[in-house]
């Protein structure tokens, strides 16, 4: 029986696969514990696979035909399946390794899911049909010159919506943008919700918008996202052509860089556009301010925001925003009613209004702003006659306190030291602003507020002392 021919193979047979099983689940385990892709195709060859080929050749033996297209038409069908498992498995493992573990930005990451599955079906019957050619002597020249010509005819006929198609395809592989990114198309904004063969999904303000991908790769769109922190918030905003540009540049950087500064990509500047508009018979100079934004889905947020706080920024620095400059007269009747109003706080008679207002001013900030920073000399003693405010050891720290009507702010001007507080307006706030000669004028002609001021201070440090250890 030793000299039977297939006596070698079944020895070989019953020796190797056991091995050959034994050393590729060993293998399967150590790719399984490091998370490698390669381990489903090896899973495929070690359960399916290598028992195939073993059976395929004792099949063979046993009908005595070696070649697999002489033999039987069990060895003929066990030999098509195993043909199908090697294909299935070749497919596994090319994927696993071209594109399971691509790296972000390359060409096999950004190739559109559609292209790998029309290659695999593309793959798989030219297999097919190689297998039926081979095992079964199938001639399949003629079934490929009739889908040859089918195609063809289809091809020209579709040649509109193919074109399309293929359009939207090389638009995918190409991907100018991703989700999540804000698209600019045909002057309306959206940010990307979906993307898939056909179209790109906007969510905008006024609904989903579907475009074509043919569409898309024919027209021209801006892509606001990307690159990260390239977008440019450009707010314009009009002054008085009599208003200093140098002030003006000056108060609009500084609001803007106070507004979400987290949100900033960079430090925003201003820049004076020409030539001058004209509005209600007034000469006009438009400021352009730029701010550098890390993500484009914040920039409406900053550009309310700037608009809002450019008017009481300008009403502070006493310019006139669009044209429309506040009038002194306001100011100090405005005034005179607080200090009739606080007179018992500030221990002035009510009479002496209207004389102490001229020197006085009425100060208003939008909420957000930031009325005192801490180490800065106050150039004025403020008295709240309207809003609110915290104080705050630290930028994002905790309030230490709440300021509200009657409340001092800035009583480093008494001392002239700097603040040890951050004064932040958490509501519209309406201050009047007790510059420093008519504040030595009250410490020495009311020594009570002198007392009181002082007694503030105290307790102020305090308090930051304590929240500070």
């Amino acid at each position: 029986m030793t000299g039977q021919p297939w006596f070698g193979w079944y020895i070989v047979v019953i020796i190797a696969l056991p091995v050959v099983t034994v050393a590729l689940t060993e293998l399967h385990g150590v790719l399984v514990r490091r998370g490698n892709p390669l381990a489903k195709p090896l899973q495929l060859l070690r359960t399916y696979i290598v028992p195939g080929v073993a059976i395929l050749i004792l099949l063979g033996l046993a009908s005595g035909r070696v070649s697999v297209t002489e033999g039987s038409n069990w060895v003929r069908i066990v030999a098509t399946v195993l043909g199908v498992l090697i294909l299935q498995f070749v497919l596994s493992a090319l994927n696993a390794m071209l594109f399971v573990n691509a790296t972000q930005g390359s060409w096999r990451r950004r190739l559109p899911t559609i292209f790998i599955e029309l290659g695999r079906v593309l793959l798989v019957a030219i297999g097919v049909a190689v297998l039926l050619a081979w095992i079964w002597g199938a001639d399949i020249g003629g079934l490929f010159a009739a889908l040859g010509v089918t195609s063809i005819v289809l091809g020209l006929a579709l040649q509109d919506a193919v074109g399309g198609v293929i359009s939207g395809l090389l638009l995918l592989f190409e991907q100018p943008f991703a989700i999540g990114d804000w698209l600019e198309v045909d002057g309306e904004v959206g940010q990307v919700v979906q993307v898939n063969w056909r179209a790109v999904h906007l969510q905008t303000f006024t609904g989903t918008r579907i475009i074509p991908n043919s569409s898309l790769s024919k027209a021209s769109f801006a892509n606001h996202s990307q690159p990260p922190g390239s977008f440019y918030l450009m707010v314009t905003l009009a002054f008085s052509e009599s208003d200093p540009p140098q002030k003006v540049i000056r108060t609009l950087t500084e609001t803007a860089a106070d507004i979400s500064p987290e949100l900033h990509a960079g430090a925003p500047k201003t820049i004076p556009l020409s030539p001058p508009t004209s509005f209600s018979h007034t000469p006009l100079m438009n400021y352009c301010v730029m701010v550098p934004m890390k993500d484009f889905a914040d920039h409406w947020g900053v550009r309310t925001e700037l608009r809002t706080r450019a008017w009481y920024a300008a009403r502070r620095a006493g310019l006139a925003f669009n044209g429309v400059r506040a009038q002194l007269a306001d100011d100090v009747d405005e005034a005179a009613a607080a200090l009739r109003r606080f007179a018992p706080r500030l221990h002035i008679e009510p009479e002496q209004a209207p004389e102490l207002a001229s020197r006085m001013r009425v100060e208003r900030y939008a909420a957000g702003e930031i009325v005192l920073r801490a180490g800065r000399v106050p150039s004025v003693l403020s008295l709240v006659v309207g809003g609110e405010a915290s104080a705050t050891i630290a930028s994002g720290a905790e309030s230490m306190r709440t300021l509200r009507e009657g409340d001092y702010l800035g009583h480093g001007a008494v001392t002239r030291t700097a603040a040890v507080v951050t004064i932040t307006a958490t509501t519209e706030l309406t201050l009047l602003a007790i510059p420093c000669d008519m504040l030595d004028e009250l410490v020495r002609d009311k020594p009570t507020v002198t007392r009181e001021i002082g007694q503030q201070i105290e307790q102020w440090n305090r308090e930051a002392a304590n929240q500070l250890a």
